[in-house]
């Protein structure tokens, strides 16, 4: 079964702590916690099984019960990677959907278990564009993708594939706002233009 996934993180990133993960999960699901100004963030990667495998099946079924454990209420909530799956035919060259419907139910328990939404799809309803396309061009889905908080998702500013020379997978950029905004100390101007005009003269 293949394995690796790896997660880069900004300076402004502090606290940053790796979450100890169950065995079956290692090599394809890595779990770092950090804030930023304050706020908690949960960052998950992923590096699915192939599809429609019994390893796939298993692996779901822990990320499933892994999912109960994080704090969803008050800590913003990142899941992205490569999930080896799609879960509806939009996200489909063929329009066909092969992944089984147990491994489906379980995905889904775990999308609802985060409260996370596809961030593509948020501001994308029905744009048809794919992650992964075979060789010969046959073939192609959205199998890479990042999820949100559902709450914050009226924060993001970008979503884009990006392709790779020599991949046969594109890279997904994903930009959200987060922090607080910070104001200046400012400074007000009369717009004398104003008082050229008598209507805005009171004797």
């Amino acid at each position: 079964m293949a394995r690796g996934v790896c997660i880069l993180t900004s300076k402004d990133a502090k606290e940053i702590i790796k979450k100890q993960v169950p065995a079956t999960l290692k090599g394809n699901f890595i779990h770092l916690e950090f804030k930023i100004e304050s706020k908690k963030y949960q960052l998950l990667n992923i590096y699915s099984p192939k599809n429609n495998t019994r390893p796939q099946t298993e692996f779901y079924e822990q990320l499933d019960k892994y999912a109960e454990l994080i704090n969803v209420k008050t800590d913003v909530v990142i899941f992205g990677g490569d999930f080896n799956l799609i879960t509806s035919e939009r996200d489909s060259k063929t329009g066909k959907n092969k992944t089984g419907r147990r491994i489906i139910d379980i995905f889904n328990s775990i999308i609802s278990k985060l409260n996370i939404k596809d961030t593509y799809r948020y501001r994308n309803k029905n744009t048809r564009v794919y992650s992964w396309t075979n060789s010969d061009n046959s073939s192609a889905t959205r199998i890479g993708r990042i999820y949100l908080s559902k709450y914050i998702c009226n924060k993001i500013k970008e979503t884009l594939y990006i392709p790779f020379a020599r991949s046969e997978h594109k890279g997904y950029k994903l930009r959200i706002l987060i922090g607080y905004i910070k104001w200046g100390t400012g400074f007000w101007k009369l717009n004398e233009s104003l008082l050229q005009q008598k209507r805005n003269i009171q004797n």
